[in-house]
């Protein structure tokens, strides 16, 4: 295949130049989340495991960033990280909500895009650093299931129902769910960088949310129809 235009590399750099910013931020989630499951005396294999995403995380951040050089692009200036947190709930519902949020929905929302990428990018570097990057991910995610099947089978955990909302809020951007309709050309690569637009984003997180989360998260003994409604909310035209 010939180069793509230098304006795709560079525009496909400043993409992994910002994810890496952003898998620099989940490290410090796993690590402050793994301190937090010790202190509730969670499963020492829940608690390890969340040591070895911060660990994945880093590595991530790395893969991210090199591939972000190779393409032309500078690092990005890395945000403070916003920690995911009800300090009004007990000690163990918290760290249980934050587990939800950074395990099963970001993961597994992040899973499903970094999935589609692989799909659709032909670029070696890109695909290689998406191949690293998926098979962790999905890990984190199972690593999050896990804790809530736990602690489905220890205690209630319905109070989780009516705060998805907020949870979904802090954890998908706003603008992936333009109100845009997908057109049908949506499933073809944008370029040989596998960068995905914001509409076909956009319907990859609806569907990983109808068909993974929020069934598992129902599946557990949570209710999911404030959730529904939420999404309902942001469905593009014609839905």
């Amino acid at each position: 295949m010939g180069h793509a235009p230098q304006d795709e590399r560079q525009a496909a750099g400043v993409e992994w130049a910002f994810r890496a910013a952003a898998e620099g931020a989940q490290r410090a989630r796993f690590e402050r989340l793994a301190e937090r499951l010790h202190a509730v005396g969670a499963l020492p294999v829940i608690t390890d495991g969340a040591r070895r995403a911060a660990e994945d995380e880093a590595r991530h951040a790395g893969v991210c960033a090199r591939l972000a050089e190779g393409l032309g692009a500078s690092a990005a200036e890395s945000p403070p990280v916003h920690f995911v947190t009800l300090p009004t709930l007990p000690a163990a519902a918290r760290v249980l909500y934050e587990v939800v949020s950074v395990c099963c929905v970001t993961e597994s929302l992040n899973a499903a895009v970094l999935t589609t990428t692989l799909e659709v990018a032909s670029d070696r570097a890109v695909r290689a650093a998406v191949r690293a990057l998926l098979r962790d991910e999905v890990g984190h995610a199972r690593l999050g299931w896990a804790h809530l099947t736990r602690e489905a089978q220890r205690v209630d955990v319905a109070f989780l129902g009516p705060l998805l909302p907020a949870m979904l809020a802090a954890s998908v951007r706003e603008e992936v769910f333009a109100r845009v309709a997908v057109p049908p050309e949506e499933g073809a690569a944008r370029d040989d960088y596998g960068r995905l637009t914001l509409a076909l984003r956009g319907a990859l997180v609806r569907e990983a949310l109808t068909a993974v989360v929020l069934p598992g998260l129902e599946g557990c003994g949570v209710p999911v129809e404030p959730a529904r409604r939420w999404l309902d909310a942001r469905a593009p035209p014609g839905a």
